[in-house]
Formats: C-alpha cells, sequence, structure tokens
C-alpha cells in the first residue's frame, strides 16, 4: 500500500514539475518510507507552501476557500498517508478511521476541513511515548465519513453492521448491530 502510495507521488512529481524523484528508507526507522527529489526550486515551493516543521504544519488558507471535492481530495490524501481505515473485531464490533498528526494545528485544520464537508470529526491528545512527543489522533465518524472508504463500507457491510444515525462526534466509530 505504502508503495504504491510513493510510486504515484513519485509520477505526480515528474508529471507536475519535470522533476525526478525517489524512495528512501531510513534504516534506523524502517517503517518510514520517504519520496525525495532533489531540486532546490521544488524545496523552495514546498518551503513557502508548508513552511515550518512537522510540529508547526498547517494546512494553507488557499484549501478552506477550495469546493468540497478539493478539501475531501486534501483530506482524504493525509489519510492515505498519516491514517488509516479498519475493523476493529472483538465483541464490540466497529470502524476506525483515524488519522495522526504531530502538529496541533495541522490536526485541528483537518478537523475543520471534514467539518466544512459535512463529515463528523473530532480530535483528541495521545499521550507521549518514549522519547516521543505528543501526537494527535483526528479521528472521522458517521455514514458519509464511511463512504470515503469503499473497501472499509464493503467490510462493514459483510460484517453484518450497520451505521448509527445518531451517531456524534466520538472518538471512533461506533456501530450498532443490524438486526
Amino acid at each position: 500500500k505504502e508503495r504504491a502510495l510513493a510510486r504515484e507521488i513519485i509520477d505526480l512529481i515528474r508529471g507536475l514539475f519535470g522533476v525526478e524523484a525517489y524512495e528512501e528508507w531510513t534504516p534506523e526507522r524502517p517503517n518510514n518510507l520517504k519520496v525525495r527529489a532533489d531540486n532546490e526550486t521544488l524545496a523552495r515551493v514546498f518551503k513557502a507552501m508548508v513552511p515550518g516543521d512537522l510540529y508547526v504544519k498547517r494546512v494553507p488558507g488557499v484549501f478552506f476557500r477550495s469546493d468540497d471535492e478539493v478539501r475531501l481530495a486534501l483530506l482524504l490524501g493525509w489519510m492515505h498517508g498519516d491514517g488509516y481505515a479498519d475493523m476493529k473485531s472483538g465483541k464490540k464490533r466497529c470502524a476506525r478511521i483515524q488519522g495522526v498528526s504531530a502538529s496541533l494545528t495541522l490536526a485541528r485544520n483537518m478537523v475543520a476541513l471534514a467539518l466544512s464537508c459535512g463529515l463528523r470529526a473530532s480530535c483528541s491528545r495521545r499521550k507521549p511515548r518514549g522519547r516521543s512527543r505528543s501526537a494527535y489522533d483526528v479521528y472521522l465518524s458517521g455514514p458519509k465519513a464511511l463512504q470515503l472508504f469503499p473497501v472499509l463500507a464493503g467490510q462493514v457491510a459483510s460484517a453484518g453492521v450497520r451505521v448509527s444515525s445518531t451517531d456524534t462526534n466520538r472518538t471512533r466509530f461506533d456501530y450498532a448491530r443490524a438486526v
């Protein structure tokens, strides 16, 4: 999944900017796949569009003035890179759509984007683990959010659960057993 996403990003960089990019794995962080493009001009463009480091990221204002399709595409792109959608097994079956960021501002911006598109969304702080800092989880819930993830929607349907129409901003989807 991640390698396919990296390949897509590499193709986009080549197509949009005419710059070659490549995958990079860091031995000390084996779960961290990066896409790099060694081009100073492109680096300046991204630095101007997304200033700061991972702790102070934010969504550029232009996206808040964009139409629903663009806002949803940004939200989904972020979720594909820093989130997941899956079925939680166990006694209480539920679907979970969650993204994570080290930046509180970015997490709040993603919640605002989701809410502006009519999705249910919430944000919570995750306590630091080991040497890491706090992280911020963004949760999407409700029928409209589930529609954004067709594979997960199929899992929900085949598991015999339905989305509660009274679902509010909870930290995860809560599904009632279908009768």
